[in-house]
């Protein structure tokens, strides 16, 4: 597991944030197969912050509950990515924000996400496990935009505080 302080290290555009058109985990060599921890300084993950992450690179993705906001596109395309773990706290995932990630097959929620934009899983990877941390009555109240199909046909599992530590696998 490798703990990355992307606030310091690699923010763009944003004071408390990983800046907007961030592309430098593409390419980057500590980025390769590896599970990314953001800190928990970072208050949003901007927009394109992780754009067009690869097969190869990271796969496996912690978001902190600091960080309210998952901003649009943030995720797009990173076909790379396997599993994404959104922390307590977390309250919007933005458009379009993880769609094309077509080997996301587990997505750990938390039960303070009360919207998720238009088209944010769009097109990812059929047969999709969510781990959620709230009741399935909390899961109807969250404000899901359209074009949500993968994420609203997944296997979701409630009151999940921990997921199991195989989806790490």
């Amino acid at each position: 597991t490798y703990g990355l302080d992307i606030e310091r290290s690699y923010s763009k555009d944003e004071a408390n944030g990983v800046g907007t058109y961030n592309y430098v985990f593409n390419n980057h060599p500590i980025a390769m197969g590896k599970r990314l921890r953001i800190s928990n300084t970072v208050a949003s993950i901007g927009s394109y912050a992780f754009y067009n992450l690869k097969q190869g690179y990271l796969t496996q993705i912690e978001v902190p509950g600091s960080a309210k906001n998952i901003c649009d596109y943030a995720f797009h395309s990173s076909t790379g990515i396997s599993v994404v773990r959104l922390g307590d706290g977390v309250e919007t995932i933005g458009y379009q924000a993880f769609i094309a990630c077509y080997n996301l097959r587990t997505i750990v929620i938390p039960a303070s996400v009360t919207r998720i934009g238009v088209e944010a899983f769009s097109h990812c990877s059929q047969g999709i496990k969510v781990y959620y941390a709230g009741t399935e009555e909390q899961w109807q109240a969250i404000n899901i935009g359209s074009g949500n199909d993968y994420l609203t046909n997944a296997t979701i599992h409630y009151n999940v505080d921990e997921p199991p530590e195989y989806i790490w696998n």
